[in-house]
Parts: structure tokens; C-alpha cells; sequence
């Protein structure tokens, strides 16, 4: 239909501009990503700055304020993935993409299942105080393996996407 507007916008702008605009609202997507992580690892960091006991006992409220923000900023992230990443991947037309999608997913429940038991575990700051030394061991585990899916995102997921468009 040549007279709609999004012909003539098309027309207008030509393929070549249209596959520049292309890679860049993909990679804005894995920028967002990206920047989610950053904000994810700087509170992280914040709390590993409050893992000791002293902390704990003197600050409980602190500590809790930090959980708390760290799960609002997983669970943005999570969401976003859902939404726009993973049905890319899901329904790609290579198997291998397919395939490696559904395993991050896998192995991504299984971490968002353990961060929330973790969570559940200290979630008031009586908990935190009470066996500060147990939410200290717990805390570097959970956070260990959430620092190793940063990466494990950053380095394999997110480039395969960027590579197959997704």
C-alpha cells in the first residue's frame, strides 16, 4: 500500500538505515540488560559491605532495606527477560538457540527459587539478628551464584542473542 504512512516512512528511510536501526534497538536491549546487572552487582556489594556480624546486630534495618532492594531489582530484571528475550529465543528457527535458551531458563528457576528461600529465611530483621553468622554463609552462597549467572549471562546468553538477533 503505498499510500499508508509506514510505506512511505519506509520508503523514505531506506534498507540500509533500517538494519542500522535494527542493531541498535537490539543492542539498547542488551545495554538495559547490562546496566541491570550493574545496578544489581552495586547492591550486592552493598550488602556484602554490611556482612559482619557487628553490622548486622547494629544495623539489621539497613541490611534488610538493601534485600529488599536487590529483590525488587531481580525481579525487574527476571520480567524483562520473560518479556522480551526469551520468547525471542524460544521460537527461533535454529534448535541450538532454542535449546541453550531453555537451559539458562532452567538454570535461572532454579536460582530465582533459591534466592527466595534465602529470602524467606531473613525476611525480618529479628531473623537477621538473631543467627547473624548463618545469614553471613547463606548470604555469600546465594550471592556467589547469583555474581557466577552475571557473568554466565554476560559472557555466553547475551552475545549468542545479539548474534542471532534475538
Amino acid at each position: 500500500m503505498a499510500g499508508d504512512p509506514a510505506s512511505a516512512i519506509l520508503g523514505s528511510i531506506g534498507q540500509t538505515q533500517i538494519i542500522y536501526l535494527s542493531v541498535e534497538i537490539v543492542m539498547f536491549r542488551f545495554e538495559k540488560y547490562q546496566q541491570q546487572h550493574h545496578e544489581i552487582v552495586g547492591t550486592v556489594t552493598d550488602i556484602l559491605e554490611q556482612l559482619n556480624e557487628n553490622a548486622i546486630k547494629s544495623r539489621p534495618d539497613l541490611v534488610h532495606s538493601l534485600l529488599s532492594r536487590l529483590y525488587s531489582q531481580l525481579h525487574e530484571h527476571l520480567v524483562l527477560e520473560d518479556q522480551t528475550l526469551y520468547p525471542d529465543l524460544l521460537h527461533h528457527r535454529d534448535e541450538a538457540v532454542r535449546t541453550a535458551a531453555e537451559q539458562f531458563m532452567k538454570e535461572m528457576g532454579g536460582l530465582n527459587n533459591a534466592f527466595k528461600e534465602y529470602l524467606n529465611c531473613w525476611q525480618t530483621s529479628d531473623n537477621l539478628q538473631i543467627d547473624p553468622q548463618s545469614f553471613i554463609q547463606a548470604s555469600r552462597r546465594i550471592f556467589d551464584a547469583l555474581a557466577k549467572r552475571i557473568a554466565k549471562e554476560d559472557l555466553e546468553l547475551y552475545p549468542m542473542a545479539a548474534k542471532v538477533g534475538g
